[in-house]
């Protein structure tokens, strides 16, 4: 029993629940810094689960949700990015629904992301995103192969003028013992 100006208020401790139920977390937006578009509804993007961004695309945020906004006070997350490190890395209601990843190297990335309202354990449901981030033209492995045959290319030429010097000097040996 409890006491206040506008009367008694009375509830059972055996009827408030002590494990809250989280609906599943909802991947809601994605920006990408210094471009507008990423090849896309960015909805229909976030739903596939599979993004695949340009090398100068390397810079954005992802925004998450739980579909109960009557939950958003009390919730917790906790995401990682495997591929740059397998850390979970914990955000309280405070800190927003929001994580911004900057400058990532080329390659292929999950975005993970779980819930949990305060003081319960972390909920099975894990949310993810597979990320690709393309190299660059000069990176990519068609440009490595034509470095390499180039390299080669001017090994051999090299090999070929050092070959003909000395076939060069030797003919000249051999005019010098002659006469």
């Amino acid at each position: 029993f409890f006491g206040s100006q506008n009367g008694l208020c009375v509830f059972d401790p055996v009827n408030i629940p002590s494990n809250i139920d989280l609906p599943g977390i909802i991947l809601s937006a994605m920006k990408v810094y210094n471009y507008d578009r990423v090849g896309g509804e960015p909805a229909e993007l976030l739903a596939s689960g599979q993004i695949t961004l340009k090398h100068f695309q390397n810079s954005f945020a992802l925004t998450f949700n739980v579909p109960d906004h009557a939950l958003a006070d009390i919730v917790e997350y906790s995401y990682r990015l495997t591929g740059a490190g397998d850390q979970w890395y914990t955000m309280n209601s405070y800190e927003g629904n929001t994580v911004d990843f900057r400058n990532l190297a080329p390659g292929s990335y999950v975005f993970e992301v779980r819930a949990r309202v305060r003081n319960q354990p972390w909920a099975d449901d894990i949310e993810s995103l597979d990320l690709h981030i393309r190299p660059p033209l000069w990176l990519s492995w068609r440009a490595k192969t034509l470095y390499v045959v180039a390299a080669l290319a001017v090994l051999i030429v090299i090999l070929g003028f050092y070959k003909r010097k000395l076939d060069l000097e030797y003919k000249l040996v051999l005019e010098k013992n002659d006469h």
